[in-house]
């Protein structure tokens, strides 16, 4: 299945970024998820700067990461 995604508005901001509205089908909604949780696991493993993963115990694994880096 394919998802759809419709950009519904656009508001630009004086620092230059957007805020988009978003009209997104259940198959998207899934797709986002599933890519953004695969990127940020990779970003982990890999050790990129801001993004660890953490091992606190035997059955909890925590994922940290900076907000502030991309």
């Amino acid at each position: 299945m394919v998802g759809k995604i419709v950009v519904k508005e656009v508001t630009e901001h004086e620092d230059g970024s957007a805020t988009l509205d978003l009209d997104l089908d259940s198959e998207s909604i899934r797709l986002l998820v599933e890519e953004g949780i695969t990127s940020l696991l990779k970003k982990a493993i890999d050790n990129e700067d801001g993004y660890a993963l953490v091992k606190e115990d035997a059955e909890q694994l925590e994922f940290n990461f900076d907000e502030g880096k991309n």
